[in-house]
């Protein structure tokens, strides 16, 4: 009877301490696990054959950055456009675009990858309404980005360009290029499309007023 309770006793302190070391573990280590991910270049386009690199930035749960180009888990969304290695390497495979995923942790980030045929005219991006006024009651503003090729051609990378605005105090704009406005009247942000190519970072612009 004495051993079975000194045995009891002694599973239930074992138990007690797995549960104490198990949670000492989470409280040491958790701050340092990834909880967000960003990939640079948020947007590339590249002619088919090329390579572009491509690197991955963590943020930690305590807010720490640091590189995890080498260990996130690297995808495409459209193989037969561009592939990906598992060091960020992707290469350009056929005319499209692709989505280019960086895991890692708890986090992830997405580039867009545009693969043509043609290379994207110095100035050939532009942005349209073209320097709109808008009023305050209106609340959001779409933006289109439109890219001009060599060739001739014309491609809507609304979607695909990084979208930025000077003075996110006036107003913010999203990935889709959609602007919503934040304070009000006689003022102005610059809303700028912005990709990478292998020959430099193509731009367009245009001035938001909010009335």
């Amino acid at each position: 009877m004495r051993f079975e309770r000194k045995l009891s006793f002694f599973l239930m302190a074992s138990f007690l301490l797995a549960i104490v070391a198990a949670g000492c573990g989470d409280f040491f280590t958790s701050g340092n696990s990834i909880a967000t991910v960003a990939v640079s270049p948020v947007s590339f386009l590249a002619a088919a054959g090329q390579t572009v690199n491509f690197t991955a930035t963590g943020t930690t749960v305590n807010g720490a950055s640091q590189d995890v180009t080498n260990t996130a888990k690297w995808t495409s969304s459209n193989t037969s456009v561009a592939t990906v290695s598992t060091s960020g390497v992707a290469n350009a495979v056929a005319k499209g675009t692709a989505n280019i995923t960086a895991a890692d942790g708890n986090g992830s980030g997405t580039a867009s990858l545009i693969v043509s045929s043609a290379t994207l005219n110095s100035g050939g991006l532009t942005i349209s309404p073209t320097n709109p006024s808008v009023a305050q009651t209106q609340r959001t503003q779409q933006f289109t980005a439109t890219g001009t090729f060599s060739d001739g051609t014309t491609m809507n990378l609304t979607n695909l360009v990084q979208w930025t605005s000077s003075n996110t105090s006036i107003a913010t704009i999203n990935s889709n290029g959609l602007a919503t406005l934040v304070t009000g009247g006689g003022q102005q942000t610059t809303i700028t499309a912005s990709v990478t190519t292998s020959s430099g970072t193509v731009t367009g612009t245009t001035t938001m007023t909010v009335n």
